[in-house]
């Protein structure tokens, strides 16, 4: 689900304010091909749950999100998935696999493998799963297994304070996934048997379910992550997140 990416490594640094501690890894520009991926695991790790004062970097164990509204799908899942208070765990534990910045397309693509995501999240469904009726409101628990993200991020350049910056202008994710588990809370208004028995039917058929809102969970996710990628490349010049 949702940010396991460099500039989270350099999430909500103030414009001006910043200094990078010794041991946060940067890259050269002329050694990205061997650099940048293990230099995103490694950053992310850093970070961790202690975040990096020194940067202004809140913890990333869990990422906080205000509120995330997915749409419903077009066959199994017809329902449209609200939820608010979103803590996601899990983003510091990723091994990325590869890692390209081209800077003359101002492009950064990267794939990173998690060994699990978990969304602990408030959530409100009304709709149908599997064209069962289904309404609730209240905690939830979405646990995504061996998820891969694919993140494609593609910038324009701009100038501030005779300062060249990277603004995000598109943010695409494509996600992957060996397993998923759902738990809704009070499902029902809180009737056992009837919660049980639609819990049941969603894990058992996971894939089916998370096929169908694939790409509103992506879309989600990737609007999630452009807004705090900018808030980093709008305020620090590229020369001090990429260095020549």
């Amino acid at each position: 689900m949702g940010a396991s990416i460099y500039f989270i490594a350099l999430l909500i640094v103030a414009a001006n304010a910043y200094e990078f501690p010794a041991s946060f890894k940067r890259c050269q520009l002329n050694d990205m091909e061997t650099c940048l991926a293990t230099t995103i695991q490694d950053d992310l790790k850093l970070i961790g749950s202690s975040g990096i004062s020194s940067l202004n970097i809140p913890s990333i164990e869990p990422l906080k999100i205000p509120a995330i509204e997915i749409g419903a799908g077009s066959t199994a899942v017809n329902l449209v998935q609200k939820y608010s208070d979103v803590n996601v765990h899990g983003f510091s534990q990723c091994k990325v696999e590869t890692a390209n910045l081209n800077i003359d397309k101002k492009t950064l693509t990267f794939t990173a493998i998690y060994p699990e995501i978990r969304q602990e999240a408030k959530y409100s469904l009304n709709g149908k799963i599997l064209v069962i009726p289904v309404h609730g409101s209240g905690d939830s628990v979405i646990r995504l297994k061996e998820a891969t993200f694919v993140h494609t991020i593609t910038f324009k350049e701009m100038m501030k304070k005779g300062k060249k910056l990277f603004h995000v202008e598109d943010y695409k994710l494509s996600i992957t996934i060996k397993g998923a588990h759902y738990d809704f809370r009070n499902l029902f208004d809180g009737d056992k048997n009837l919660a049980d028995n639609i819990l049941k039917v969603i894990n058992e058929n996971w894939n089916v379910i998370f096929d169908d809102v694939k790409h509103g969970v992506e879309s989600s996710y990737a609007a999630v992550f452009k807004a705090l990628a900018n808030k980093v490349f709008d305020n620090i010049p590229m020369d001090d997140i990429f260095l020549k």
